[in-house]
């Protein structure tokens, strides 16, 4: 994600799901998917100058692990169900311990935004996190995360949800779509024109 989501979003998340991964000093953590490293410096932080948190990109192959961990962990970065099983089985051959956030339902923000699109444009174009609930696998267990996510105004919460993805909004149909996904947003908006918006997000863990 860009800046904007990085920051409104994933910093606050990063905050709770270090906290309750609470990885010890000297601990050795893998974190799948850097990203925009909110949830890296978090961990980096707990884990000190003694320990160490390796980030792995995609795309992962943890079947014949060179070595083992104290903590997998992973924020947003798991994007479908297949995704998640075939992941899940590979985590817990390198660590005792796994917790990996993925999108539950579907953000606020991101349901606004998809109802919005289609009522501009009449069908559901924009690619965007998958609404499905997320089912856990035999031997997992599961809890939701939530926070707010803080936008200065709609113009900043369009660009983050469009402009900032590489989504392209034909520039005559931009107001439109604003101005839709602000009515969707209304309970969410302050009379300043400042939004707090409930982010959930389900947490997958083991260990």
């Amino acid at each position: 994600p860009g800046h904007t989501l990085a920051v409104a979003v994933h910093r606050p998340l990063a905050e709770q799901l270090t906290a309750l991964a609470a990885p010890r000093a000297g601990a050795r953590v893998l974190e799948l998917a850097a990203g925009n490293a909110e949830l890296t410096i978090r961990l980096r932080a707990s884990v000190g100058a003694r320990g160490k948190v390796e980030v792995h990109e995609r795309p992962w192959n943890l079947t014949h692990p060179e070595e083992h961990f104290d903590m997998a962990v992973s924020l947003l970065a798991i994007e479908s169900q297949d995704e998640l099983h075939a992941v899940l089985p590979q985590l817990a051959l390198v660590a005792p311990r796994v917790r990996v956030a993925v999108a539950a339902g579907g953000a606020t923000h991101d349901n606004a935004l998809r109802t919005a699109w289609r009522d501009v444009f009449g069908a559901e174009q924009v690619a965007l996190p998958s609404t499905d609930p997320v089912a856990t696998p035999v031997g997992w267990r599961q809890r939701r995360i939530s926070d707010v996510a803080r936008f200065d105004g709609i113009e900043w919460l369009l660009s983050a949800l469009t402009d900032e993805r590489g989504v392209d909004v034909p520039s005559r149909s931009r107001t439109a779509l604003r101005d839709r996904l602000a009515e969707h947003l209304a309970a969410f908006t302050a009379a300043d024109g400042t939004m707090r918006i409930p982010v959930h997000v389900t947490l997958v863990e083991r260990g």
